[in-house]
């Protein structure tokens, strides 16, 4: 009788294990400047569920926090969702929400996948960044420029920690490559007169400038540099993503760490009529990932261990935003590309 009652005792607890879904903490700016962004994100990871079998959707449970992009509020949401939600999995976007969430990931020994560029903050474990190397972008915008015959480069950028790494990056293979930049100028978040600054850039006469900004300040400098009257072609890797009156920036290319295959943005552009060619690929994978994770753990819910290697066993796997590597290092890796705003759409240079 008792070992019929204690093998009872295993299989209901087993069944009841099982059954128990994956709790993921999902933390986007669903308010505030890049409230767009955020929504976006949100309707590329719902899609995402809908696209699961029903078995598969069962097996994950989100829970949602508004961070309005806000370090401080990113910190408060994570330990909510930690020590409220007990979420096995945290999600977030943005270099500096990487920053001060993988300590709480850490902390709670729980995986967080963050998208964005600061892969040093990314260890394999607990934490994991999901983007194109800045070195990659850097040597797509050295190329085109050099192919374009330009040499003398402008530089205006934000005192912001990806800002900084890919200005860094972009000014580095400039050197290597026998770039001149010129002048580089940066600016701390909330400025919003650029007009002085943009004249000096140009009155060294560059035949480009590049220009890293986040909004709003990205929209300021590119109508300031329209008011000014200054013609010099603008380029960036990243910064002009954000751009939302893309009539500021029609016929302008630049290098982006993401890359959305053609389908999924028609998938996306159809579902939601809104364009789907900055990061939301990225998290309808990131979903489509902790799905097929779960699904190899039937009989029990992974832990963090097994979730981080699962994921670092992923290597040239085809996906929404490409083929994707995870690094040993925590690095979720994507091919960087150029694209050109026609028309207001955003078209790769493969397209």
């Amino acid at each position: 009788m008792r070992v019929f009652a204690f093998w009872m005792f295993l299989f209901l607890t087993t069944f009841i294990f099982a059954q128990e879904p994956l709790r993921v903490g999902v933390i986007l700016p669903l308010t505030g400047f890049n409230d767009f962004l955020g929504e976006r994100c949100r309707k590329a990871i719902q899609m995402s569920l809908e696209d699961l079998p029903k078995e598969k959707r069962e097996r994950l449970k989100l829970f949602w926090e508004d961070d309005r992009a806000v370090l401080k509020d990113s910190v408060l949401a994570a330990n909510r969702l930690c020590d409220l939600e007990k979420v096995d999995v945290l999600v977030s976007w943005g270099a500096g929400t990487l920053r001060v969430i993988a300590p709480v990931a850490k902390r709670h020994d729980i995986i967080h996948i963050n998208a964005s560029v600061a892969r040093n903050f990314a260890d394999g474990q607990n934490n994991f960044s999901f983007w194109g190397r800045p070195e990659n972008g850097a040597k797509l915008v050295v190329n085109k420029l050099k192919a374009e015959g330009k040499k003398r480069i402008s530089v205006l950028y934000a005192e912001t920690d990806p800002s900084i790494r890919h200005t860094k990056a972009f000014t580095e293979e400039a050197n290597k490559q026998g770039l001149e930049v010129i002048e580089e100028q940066k600016f701390i978040p909330g400025e919003r007169d650029f007009r002085i600054t943009l004249l000096r850039l140009d009155e060294k006469k560059p035949d480009a400038m590049f220009v890293f900004a986040w909004l709003p300040e990205i929209e300021i400098i590119l109508r300031q540099m329209k008011q000014t009257g200054i013609k010099t072609p603008i380029t960036s890797i990243e910064g002009l993503n954000f751009v939302q009156d893309r009539s500021l920036i029609e016929g302008v290319w630049y290098a982006t760490g993401t890359s959305p295959t053609a389908e999924f943005q028609t998938r996306y552009e159809e579902k939601y009529k809104i364009g789907g060619d900055f990061c939301e690929s990225e998290f309808y994978d990131i979903i489509q990932l902790l799905a097929e994770i779960k699904d190899q753990f039937p009989n029990k819910k992974p832990s963090r261990t097994e979730i981080a290697e699962a994921l670092k066993k992923i290597k040239d796997r085809p996906s929404a935003s490409g083929q994707i590597t995870v690094d040993p290092s925590g690095e979720i890796l994507v091919t960087s590309q150029v694209i050109t705003i026609k028309e207001g759409k955003a078209i790769r240079s493969s397209d």
